[in-house]
């Protein structure tokens, strides 16, 4: 304000004068790196599909597109990218059907193109998943002379079967499962918004959420999946 002339430099403006005119500064710019919420440490500021920005949590769940039965829950802090969390979520999976004693196995993932990442690509292949990721258009044709071999062969293995006709099938399935079963998660469950604080505290309330939602085909409750629920 003392920049732009509109008080001086002995002025002391008011909560309500320091608002009105951060509300309509343009040049604004908020980093999770500069500031950390004094009420809720663990949240982090993210940017909402409405274009707004909240403070808020990342839910991320792995989903059998055979049985739509949720096999993860997990919460993750809002600033960290779906790549950088996919593999995470899948080894979670396998986790609990091991302790469940199941006598299955994740063979083969299925996501949206924002997943799309060569180290994500070659770190999924190194613990024998097979990926089934949309590759983004990018401006230019990537670069490898830089990258390690295994990142261009996991890029290269991934994009050969997604153009496959096997490999268009998982992305109809999820689409037609995931993004469903997602709006009855935050939607009609009304978990889109939580009073909670502490990533702790978020992870146990989105367990729950889909614990409850009783299976009307199976009368048992089954647990469904959606990307990604933000606070």
């Amino acid at each position: 304000m003392q920049e732009e002339g509109l008080i001086r430099e002995d002025d002391e403006p008011t909560d309500e004068d320091l608002r009105r005119f951060d509300k309509n500064r343009k040049d604004k710019k908020v980093s999770n790196d500069e500031w950390v919420s004094p009420a809720d440490g663990d949240s982090r500021i993210g940017k909402m599909k409405d274009g707004t920005t909240h403070l808020a949590y990342k839910a991320e769940n792995v989903v059998d597109l055979k049985t739509d039965i949720i096999l993860a829950a997990q919460i993750y802090h809002a600033d960290c990218g779906d790549a950088r969390t996919l593999v995470d979520s899948v080894q979670q999976a396998r986790v609990h059907l091991s302790e469940a004693a199941i006598e299955a196995t994740i063979e083969e993932v299925a996501a949206d193109k924002g997943y799309h990442a060569a180290p994500t690509l070659e770190l999924a292949e190194a613990l024998n998943l097979r990926t089934y990721i949309p590759e983004p258009k990018l401006k230019h044709e990537r670069v490898w002379t830089d990258k390690p071999v295994a990142y261009q062969r996991a890029v290269y293995n991934n994009r050969r079967r997604v153009k496959r006709n096997k490999g268009r099938r998982p992305q109809r399935r999820r689409s037609e499962l995931v993004e469903r079963t997602f709006a009855h998660l935050c939607e009609t469950g009304g978990a889109r918004r939580t009073w909670l604080c502490g990533v702790l505290n978020v992870q146990k309330r989105w367990l729950i959420q889909p614990a409850r939602w009783e299976c009307p085909i199976l009368g048992c409750s089954h647990c469904r999946v959606g990307f990604p629920s933000r606070r």
